[in-house]
């Protein structure tokens, strides 16, 4: 199965409208640079620690994953995130690795006038910790054989899920931020899918022809706010072990 939610995220950052950005913001052209090692790299250092994080919340629910926690590969790929269950690696890239055209995202999605260091900030956000997160969820769901002959809107949205919880419990300010972006997306981006066809079905059905689209930002979206505002609201651990899709 391809991976979504890199696409998922990145897309939904770059739907969110303008809010108030009067004047353009001169982008400073990247830098090419190597890939780093990630045994000294800043951001590599920083990443392993919550990928590390993420492998001891799993291990405090009781869980016994029979996989290591993902290899972490820094370089640019066109799905910004992404993990790989056949070679157990996370890629995502830094951001000196982004072309202008991507950096240009998250310079619109900062508001009126960014600065490089209002963008960066929501790259760190957007895919650093939220979308990094949701990977890691589908590691998880790989250690839980949650990945296995399921269709694509239920492998998204139980991950999906669970990156919500365990943002809840370690940063609920990150989630309240990453969560009105997508909530924006809602508001502005018209529904892809056919009057006469479900969502899951439609996406389902397309998925290929989706996920290279901007398209796949409203169906993230779509799961995204309607799992944030469901009551209970279900602890890292539950949301473990609910049915991918539907749950409570």
């Amino acid at each position: 199965m391809k991976p979504f939610l890199s696409i998922l995220a990145i897309l939904t950052l770059t739907a969110v409208p303008l809010r108030a950005q009067t004047t353009p913001t001169p982008i400073p052209t990247p830098i090419p640079s190597p890939i780093p090692d990630t045994s000294t790299d800043p951001v590599a250092i920083q990443l392993t620690a919550l990928r590390d994080a993420f492998a001891k919340k799993l291990a405090d629910t009781g869980t016994v994953c029979p996989i290591a926690p993902p290899k972490l590969l820094l370089q640019n790929v066109n799905t910004w995130a992404h993990y790989d269950a056949e070679a157990n690696t996370l890629t995502t890239p830094l951001w000196q690795q982004l072309t202008r055209q991507d950096q240009s995202a998250f310079y619109r999605l900062a508001g009126a006038n960014p600065t490089l260091e209002d963008a960066h900030r929501e790259f760190e956000i957007g895919i650093h910790h939220w979308v990094f997160i949701h990977e890691m969820s589908h590691w998880a769901q790989a250690c839980l054989h949650q990945d296995e002959d399921r269709m694509p809107y239920d492998y998204e949205y139980g991950a999906n899920r669970i990156a919500i919880a365990f943002w809840r419990e370690t940063d609920n300010k990150l989630l309240e931020h990453v969560v009105q972006h997508y909530e924006d997306v809602i508001k502005y981006q018209t529904s892809p899918v056919p009057l006469d066809q479900e969502v899951e079905e439609y996406f389902n059905n397309n998925f290929d022809k989706i996920s290279p689209t901007p398209a796949n930002a409203w169906f993230q979206s779509e799961m995204i706010t309607e799992l944030y505002e469901k009551r209970p609201k279900p602890t890292f651990k539950e949301s473990l072990q609910l049915p991918l899709y539907p749950g409570p």
